[in-house]
């Protein structure tokens, strides 16, 4: 006989739909991509069971205080900028509804593991076990490091190593002429009268040059100095090193600009590489200081209905490695949240369209957003 359901299955299910759901090897995958799980499991039956390796453990009566970045009691071994936390308790429901209060405390993209430790354990994934620890009369439950960190796989500084050698390789990897997507956004950027252009993940220069041609002013940004080089020999070559300056840039850091220095910002599947969801935020709203009132961002992402999606290694959060390239696969709803910001930054999202690219073919979207006047 089935049994009837209750107010605590309301609640869970709607704590459930807030936040990302994830399995025992996607939530392990993650952990290696710099991800850190807490556990909210009681410390009896941690020795028992054992503990996942790497883990920080955080009693579930102590977990808001311990993880919010206001506090002062906050554990200062938990990384809230790197990733996501993921947590993780005995069978999987009391996590969902801790992951869903941790949200209202900002925790965008917070999870948990879906069976718990005890599916996880199931499946064959890392689990060690630790001496249980006494707490000195002077110290909090919660603030502990985590036991035995594995080694955290950093795809943002690997790929900055991997572009660098591709792009010395091959000075025209991606061929001479304009890509199709910046010949479209030039009527959109001479609609709205812009002159000075930011371009983001120039690589080696052959959509910075089109745009220079065309006479903006062009602002190319990349973080490998290699890339670098290659478009100052070409605007030079060109003629048109007057109106191209160059500047080594990571995305993942406060852009080098001053605010408002900008008519628009333009990037081709710079927004779709080794990038999770808070660093896309992070980087909406530097966008948006950069740029000047009513101007446009207009950037260019594969999305999770491209060929693609789901083959080579998951890094998760919809990120793949595929050949050495880390590639974030964009679902609609997450152009939308990356338009909405927060705390007063927000875009007007103006329009996006699909397209198509390549021999697969590569299946993107163009989108453009407004920063409002």
């Amino acid at each position: 006989m089935l049994r009837e359901s209750c107010a605590a299955d309301a609640l869970l299910g709607e704590a459930r739909r807030q936040i990302v759901r994830l399995t025992p090897v996607e939530a392990h995958e993650r952990q290696l991509a710099g991800a850190m799980i807490v556990d909210i499991r009681s410390e009896s039956a941690r020795e028992r069971h054992g503990v996942v390796p790497g883990s920080v453990h955080v009693p579930r009566t102590v977990l808001e205080w311990r993880l919010d970045p206001a506090s002062p009691w906050t554990n200062p071994h938990v990384n809230l900028e790197r990733a996501a936390p993921i947590l993780l308790c005995d069978h999987g429901w009391s996590s969902s509804l801790a992951a869903s209060t941790l949200r209202r405390l900002g925790h965008e993209g917070i999870g948990d593991v879906i069976g718990g430790f005890e599916v996880w354990r199931a499946d064959g994934l890392p689990v060690v076990h630790v001496e249980p620890k006494v707490l000195e009369p002077h110290e909090l439950p919660g603030m502990a490091p985590p036991d035995g960190l594995p080694e955290p796989r950093r795809p943002g500084a690997e790929q900055r190593a991997h572009w660098e050698a591709a792009l010395r390789e091959r000075p025209d990897r991606y061929g001479v002429g304009a890509s199709e997507p910046a010949r479209a956004v030039l009527e959109p950027l001479r609609s709205v009268g812009a002159r000075d252009l930011l371009e983001l993940g120039s690589g080696q220069g052959r959509d910075a040059l089109f745009f220079a041609q065309e006479g903006l002013v062009v602002t190319a940004a990349d973080f490998a100095p290699v890339a670098l080089a290659t478009i100052a020999e070409k605007a030079r070559t060109a003629g048109v090193l007057d109106r191209i300056v160059v500047v080594e840039c990571d995305v993942r850091q406060t852009l080098p600009f001053p605010d408002q220095s900008f008519d628009a910002c333009y990037s081709h599947m710079l927004f779709c590489m080794a990038l999770g969801e808070p660093q896309l935020h992070s980087l909406a709203a530097e966008v948006w200081r950069t740029l000047r009132p009513g101007g446009l961002c207009i950037y260019t992402a594969r999305t999770s209905l491209d060929p693609d999606y789901g083959r080579g290694i998951s890094l998760g959060g919809d990120l793949y490695e595929l050949d050495g390239f880390v590639v974030h696969f964009f679902p609609q709803d997450l152009v939308e949240r990356i338009a909405a910001g927060s705390s007063g930054i927000s875009f007007e999202l103006v329009d996006v369209e699909e397209f198509e690219e390549g021999g697969l073919p590569r299946r993107l979207i163009r989108v453009t957003m407004r920063r409002p006047k």
